[in-house]
């Protein structure tokens, strides 16, 4: 099954990268720089500094900081956002590592999840005579009822519950129609059309046979799947598989 669901970290790992701050910041400090720049030169080019003399004394430290006030203004102004940007930045820089971290974290526990899975079912196939490996897609399975598990989620999909429901509704019709059926009628074909048709759901595949062969086929499949369901959908919404009373 496909999974939809976005990871919230792709935006920051795409557009919010340290090159990115770093060019911001240059980009910053060159344009406040030559401004400062302009202003410095307009302010020196009056002739009231040209024509001053050098000296020490706090009076002329007071005027020539008068004198350049806007290149001075200017320099501390880009200073202040260069800072700002740099610490937004190293947050937002933080805040990305934490979510890459959250979700290597994510889909280490989906690798280990999947892995206790796969050798689950493998066993549980091995036991049963009617069902080879090739015949149960594990990967789909999995991925049906775990649908959020590469994103840390494992709680069961409300499309793994409607096919266990759906399910339920063929057992049903099926037990139906053995009930009103006259002696030797239940046509078990139809049955089998529509049995098939409801296990490819979740990956399973059992070929057309003669009515009995099916039928115990079909019951190992059943009864795998409510294996897996009491190892491990621990859910009250998961509902157990009903009885074959068309047997």
């Amino acid at each position: 099954m496909k999974n939809n669901s976005k990871d919230i970290s792709e935006p920051f790992e795409k557009y919010f990268t340290p090159e990115l701050f770093i060019r911001i910041i240059v980009g910053i400090l060159i344009t406040g720089f030559v401004i400062a720049l302009i202003f410095f030169i307009g302010n020196f080019s009056d002739s009231k500094i040209k024509n001053s003399s050098i000296c020490l004394t706090d009076q002329c430290y007071g005027n020539w900081i008068e004198y350049f006030k806007n290149s001075l203004s200017t320099i501390k102004l880009t200073i202040d956002i260069a800072v700002a940007v740099a610490t937004s930045g190293g947050i937002l820089i933080a805040l990305q590592s934490y979510l890459s971290g959250l979700k290597n974290a994510a889909l280490s526990n989906h690798i280990s999840h999947f892995s206790i899975f796969n050798n689950y079912v493998n066993n549980e196939v091995s036991k049963r005579s009617r069902i080879h490996k090739t015949s149960v897609d594990i990967m789909i399975w999995y991925n049906l009822i775990f649908s959020k598990s590469r994103l840390g989620n494992m709680y069961i999909s409300k499309e793994y519950i409607e096919f266990i429901n759906s399910l339920n509704k063929e057992i049903k019709t099926s037990n139906e129609q053995a009930s009103n059926a006259k002696s030797g009628s239940f046509r078990y074909k139809p049955h089998q059309e529509r049995i098939k048709s409801s296990l490819a759901k979740v990956g399973f595949e059992i070929a057309y046979q003669p009515r009995n062969d099916f039928f115990d086929a079909e019951g190992e499949l059943l009864d795998l799947i409510s294996s897996v369901n009491n190892s491990f959908c621990f859910s009250s919404e998961v509902p157990s598989l009903l009885e074959r009373s068309y047997l």
